[in-house]
Parts: C-alpha cells; structure tokens; sequence
C-alpha cells in the first residue's frame, strides 16, 4: 500500500481527512504498520500526532481495507463502518468508528477507520493465556450479554438498510446458499454435502428473527487482563435465528485447545446462555443452538474453501490462505460426528423442509481446486521462508514461522498416506457404485444416501484420513482404528 511505502503526499492526505474528522487543526501520520489477523480485510495500525488548539496528543486509529480477494459472504468496508456505528448506539463494545471515505484520491481506495483498542484478539491465545481476560465466568457472562445487546438493534432504526429481512427461514437459505455455491463452483465435497442433506432434514422451528452479528466467536473480540475490550470483525452481520449466533459461539471449531469449555473455549455453556436470558428476555433453545453448532462447522467449511480459492487464484498468494482451506479436513470431521446414522433413524425433523431435487452435475467439467495440496504447499513454504522467515526472524515472523512448520508437517503426511488416501476414496465410490467423486456427490445431494450406515462409513475413514493429514492429534483413537491407522 502507499501508506506503508512511505510516501509521503499520502500519508499528508490521509491526515487532512483525519483532521476533518477529529474537528482538529492539524493531524500527522508518523508510521504506519500492518496489524496481523484480517483474513478477509487489510488492517493497519496508523500512529498519528494530533493538533488542536490548546493541546497536541499521540493517537492510535486502524484502518481498514479491502485485501486483494475477497469471500462471497463478506460486506463492503462502508457497510461494516455502519454496522459498527448501530451497535455502538446500543453500547455494544466496539472500537470507536471515526469515518468511512471512499473517495480514492486519499490513499488509492475506500477505508473505514476506528480509534484503536488495546487487546488480544487471537482466539488460540486468548483460550491458552489465563491472565487474559479477567475472571473467566465474568467474561463468559459479558460476552452473554453483549451478544444479547447486539440481538436488540432495531433495523428500522437505523441505516442498515442493505440488511436482507424478506427470507422467511433462515436455516433453509443458508443451506441452500451454501449447496448452490457447491453446485456452482463444481466443488465436490461429498462429507460437505452429507452435511448438508442431514442440516436440510432436521431444520428447527424459528419464534423469532433479529439482527446477527454472524461471526461472534473467540478470535474476534479483543481481552485485556480485567476482561473483555472490544467486539470485532462485523462485515458477516445479517438477519435471521438468534439461535444461530450461540450455536456459531458455541461451535467446537471455535473452541481451540479448550473444547470441555463449550463457551467459546472460555466457560460454561449454562452461564453463556444465562447471561443472554437475562439481557434478551428470550428462552435459548438448547436443541436448537446445537443444531446451529452443525451448521457452523458448515459454514466454516465453505468460508474456509473460499479462503483457498482467494490463495489458488493467484491475485493473493497467502501461505496463511493455503492453510486455512485445510482446516476444512477437520471440520469435515466434526460434521460426520454430529451426523452420524443414528441421528438419521431415531430423530425424527422438527419441522418439514423443501428439498430441492438432485441437481445433475456435469461430468464434462474437472473440478477447480479449492484446497492447497501438497506440491502448491511446498511452492509456497519455499516463497514464505526466502521472503518473512530468512530476512529477519523478527517477532513478527513467529506465527510465519509456525505457519511453515505446520506446513511442512501436512506435507509429509500428505505424501506418506497419499496410497491410504487414494484406497478410502476408492472404497467410497465402490461402497455407492459409483465411476466419479461427482455421482457421489450427486446422489448424496438428491437424498438418495440418507442415513446409509455403509455410505457414512465409507465416508467418515475418508474424513479421519484427512484430519489426520490435517492435525495428528484430532482423530480419536477409535477412528483411527476404524480407518486402519495407528497413531505413530
């Protein structure tokens, strides 16, 4: 970016638009850093030195921009800049929103800029580090709370007008968004779709829709040592279930190293849904938020794809990106634990929902890459170790350095158990009688597999297999047995 060049002229109008803002009489840009985090946006920490009249004083603002590649899902940074702006109306923590400008002479391209809040926001380490944070019950209840706040804001209140109210079922969009996206971008997932055919047969009943955040999770809200400092990241902000807030919270994806804690790996679940109680007026639907927490392993899944595709296009090369779309091995996992026959045959759905029929899917076409596999891994370990790691070994390279190492390690499992693999995806065509990975997916998509014990068998190998490659630890040991790997 310009900024981050050094070059002056922009910094000086950036400090002019500042100054307009602020009411004040002059404002200096000093230095300008990239803030880590952001996977979908550009965040930079800008460290200005503002003049008033009677006084000059150091200030800290993050601006935030559009990265290079973007994900379907994500809004506009003047979007976001207003949905920040209604939740501070309703005293939700958010950092303070200063401006949104979209007039590209200032520095190249629309921003939003906030003032900037001290805090931790890694959700890993903010799970780990127990002086972060407070008293963790405390915390746990806040984040309660605030949820409930952010569920109050009333759209007709305010400028958010872009907020889609019309759809009448929440989880059936979803869903049918998500398989559409699958459809459209070839993407053959057949663990995903089996996902899906389950979420779509057991959708929960919906009282009431209201204002989402979307994306309340651990590793989006900033903690200092006495508690919580600020809610984050709004750019997935929508309308629907409350319920689907908590189950995203709730969701053990979000739950890093601590998944006895079902609380966003930080508390209990009980004093989470307590709090909300108490600030909403609203009864949590215990059922309901775990199907949610389904439904957020999903969602995830499909982001997380799109994170790889960002990567793979070649307009954002990003070993963090290529990583990320790994996670979906993972969480493909999860979704064969929480879906398993035995919730197909004796769990009746709560309510009936509109399946769409089996989409016929052209075998014509191959299917794009959404995942970084070994050989671009290694590609772009190698670009990441001459360009972040090498040159300096500074602070800033230790989560790069991690980065690689993790890297490496999926590479090298990768090409041990490329034979093992290449066996569990051949079992599951042949268990479906299928030619291609696209029948499959097919069939799974037109219902035609619902409940199949043989089919989920065959399925959950491939995905422990996977997750395996993914992270060692993940899989159980019962699941490793039953795809015919020992835990080395």
């Amino acid at each position: 970016m310009e900024l981050d060049q050094g070059k002056e002229a922009s910094r000086q109008r950036l400090g002019k638009w500042i100054a307009s803002q602020l009411g004040a009489a002059s404002v200096e840009v000093a230095s300008v850093e990239s803030l880590s985090g952001g996977a979908i946006q550009e965040n930079w920490l800008l460290h200005c030195l503002v003049e008033s009249s009677t006084e000059s004083s150091g200030r800290k603002f993050v601006m935030r921009t559009d990265a290079a590649a973007s994900i379907d899902e994500s809004r506009s940074r003047e979007q976001e800049f207003k949905l920040m702006s209604a939740a501070g109306s309703v005293s939700v923590k958010v950092p303070a929103p200063l401006g949104f400008c979209n007039d590209p002479k200032v520095i190249g391209k629309a921003f939003a800029m906030m003032e900037y809040v001290e805090g931790v926001g890694l959700g890993p380490k903010v799970v780990k580090d127990m002086q972060l944070g407070g008293d963790r019950r405390q915390l746990t209840c806040e984040l309660g709370r605030q949820l409930a706040m952010i569920h109050s804001i009333d759209l007709e209140q305010t400028e958010l007008e872009f907020i889609d109210t019309s759809r009448t079922n929440h989880a059936q969009t979803e869903l049918l968004n998500m398989r559409s996206w699958l459809e459209q971008k070839s993407v053959f997932h057949p663990i995903l779709d089996w996902g899906l055919r389950w979420a779509l047969s057991h959708i929960p009943s919906c009282q009431e829709q209201v204002f989402l955040h979307r994306d309340f999770r651990t590793g989006n809200y900033l903690v200092n040592e006495n508690g919580l400092a600020a809610i984050l990241d709004w750019e997935f902000a929508g309308y629907g279930d409350p319920m689907s807030d908590l189950g995203w919270f709730c969701a053990e994806c979000w739950r890093f190293s601590r998944p006895d804690l079902e609380a966003g790996g930080i508390g209990a679940r009980e004093d989470f849904y307590k709090s909300y109680e108490e600030i909403s007026g609203r009864n949590v639907n215990h059922e309901s938020v775990v199907y949610w927490e389904t439904m957020a392993h999903l969602r995830w899944a499909l982001i997380a794809l799109q994170q790889g595709m960002r990567h793979l296009s070649g307009n954002e090369p990003s070993l963090n990106m290529a990583i990320t779309s790994r996670i979906v091995d993972q969480l493909e996992l999860y979704i064969l634990r929480q879906t398993d026959p035995e919730r197909w045959q004796h769990k009746a759905p709560m309510t009936s929902a509109k399946i769409t029929p089996r989409m016929q899917i052209s075998k014509a076409e191959p299917a794009p890459q959404d995942q970084s596999r070994g050989e671009d891994l290694a590609a772009i370990t190698r670009t990441t170790l001459q360009q972040e790691v090498i040159p300096g070994l500074a602070p800033s390279s230790r989560f790069s350095g991690l980065m690689v190492n993790n890297a490496l390690g999926i590479l090298e499992r990768e090409l041990r158990l490329d034979s093992i693999l290449e066996q569990a995806q051949n079992n599951l065509l042949q268990t479906g009688s299928w030619q291609q990975l696209s029948e499959c997916v097919g069939q799974i998509r037109g219902g035609d597999c619902d409940g199949s014990t043989s089919i989920y068998d065959a399925l959950l190998c491939l995905g422990v297999i996977n997750a395996y490659i993914y992270q060692p630890a993940f899989p159980t040991a019962q699941e490793l047995e039953k795809a015919g790997l020992l835990r080395p």
